[in-house]
């Protein structure tokens, strides 16, 4: 009877695995490289995780399991809105906190291509941040639904921002938003809008309306333009 795979060893490779995607990102993972990077072989990882894909899915797994980790260290003495919002940017806009926002972003991407797949994957670690957001705005007397509807908003532009400094580096434009963004949070039970739900069913739709043509692409810079 042969060796069974050992647990311990398996999240060992998990936390040197995503190490190595920090890095060196998920889209091109192949298993000669990583084995090279990990100082180990095909066959252990094969041995270890069954298959390729097999260890995909563990380690998207542990991507998530990570970030919770990380939302649990930065939110677990914050009792107001500001401060969660103040202290996810300081933990997501070094350049340690943006490698992460990329590595979820392209996880995201392979969950989304195969959502069959990947069903027990619910992006936890943004359901987690808005549920923090949500439980502060609680305690300041919103109600349950006005306060996930709230703390919908403010994670959802917090993590707008984030990725706009991933993807275009341009503090200068970003921070000042940031900033207007602490104030909104800090203040949200004082000047909480009213919200009418609004109808998104795009079923009865003209599908000629939401789908992108060649001839529709082509117009749409002179319609910007005003041409």
């Amino acid at each position: 009877m042969g060796r069974r795979p050992n647990p311990q060893r398996r999240i060992e490779l998990l936390d040197e695995i995503v190490d190595y995607l920090l890095e060196e990102g998920l889209s091109d993972l192949s298993l000669r490289p990583l084995a090279n990077a990990l100082g180990t072989s095909t066959y252990t990882l094969t041995y270890q995780f069954g298959s390729k894909d097999e260890m995909v899915v563990d380690t998207l797994r542990h991507i998530e399991h990570r970030q919770e980790q990380r939302l649990r260290r930065v939110a677990a003495t914050t009792t107001e809105a500001g401060e969660l919002v103040e202290r996810l940017w300081e933990a997501s806009g070094t350049d340690d906190g943006l490698r992460w926002t990329q590595l979820s972003l392209e996880s995201t991407v392979e969950v989304a291509r195969d959502r069959a797949r990947h069903a027990e994957f619910e992006g936890t670690y943004v359901v987690e941040r808005v549920a923090r957001m949500a439980q502060i705005l609680r305690r300041q007397g919103i109600t349950e639904q006005r306060a996930t509807t709230g703390a919908t908003i403010l994670i959802g532009a917090l993590n707008g921002l984030i990725t706009d400094l991933l993807a275009t580096g341009d503090r200068a434009r970003i921070e000042p938003a940031f900033a207007s963004l602490v104030e909104l949070a800090r203040h949200w039970a004082d000047v909480e809008p009213e919200i009418t739900p609004i109808d998104l069913d795009l079923s009865e739709r003209d599908p000629a309306t939401l789908v992108s043509t060649p001839e529709a692409d082509r117009a749409a810079p002179d319609q910007l333009a005003g041409g």
